[in-house]
């Protein structure tokens, strides 16, 4: 669990190096660069503080899931292993969404000066994002925290799999013989 403390909150996990401008995101800071990726990722706009802390008490929420499977009995707490990798996958897979979706639909058959215009926009914000793409990162923290959340889950797998209890066992006077 340390491990995804330092992943998500202390290292970086998205790194934007422009030259002399180098951004780095730390994961808790996830929800600001899917709201807005062109602008938390250049460092001209800053992350709305209240999504920020709401996603950061998600974050530690999840890194406090696991502990659930050594408090309970229950087989099924042993879920909570699964809670940081669940997070970390979605996350980053609504940041691909939102940042691979096509900008705006452009008719191609159109003849106007209007839809020339909007179709040569079009490919240079498509360049213009190819390029951007290419100076983006991953970062360290993203290495770790995965590392830590596979690990997690291997735990949950282990403690799902795991006969249960003798404890759980019904009694041997309860036997016929």
């Amino acid at each position: 669990m340390g491990g995804l403390l330092a992943g998500w909150f202390f290292m970086a996990t998205l790194v934007t190096d422009l030259g002399l401008l180098q951004q780095s995101v730390c994961f808790y800071e996830l929800l600001g660069v899917v709201n807005d990726p062109a602008g938390r990722l250049s460092g001209v706009n800053a992350a709305p503080p209240l999504a920020t802390f709401a996603f950061a008490a998600l974050c530690i929420a999840a890194i406090a899931a696991p502990s659930a499977a050594l408090f309970s009995r229950r087989r099924i707490a042993s879920l909570g292993y699964f809670v940081p990798l669940v997070l970390m996958v979605a996350g980053f897979a609504l940041l691909y969404a939102k940042t691979s979706a096509a900008h705006a639909p452009v008719d191609d058959s159109a003849h106007s000066l209007s839809a020339y215009l909007a179709r040569a926009a079009a490919k240079a914000a498509a360049r213009a994002g190819d390029y951007a793409a290419t100076r983006i990162s991953i970062g360290a923290g993203t290495y770790v925290a995965f590392l830590s959340c596979c690990y997690l889950a291997f735990r949950g797998v282990r403690n799902l799999r795991m006969p249960r209890a003798a404890s759980s066992q019904p009694s041997p006077q309860g036997r016929e013989r």
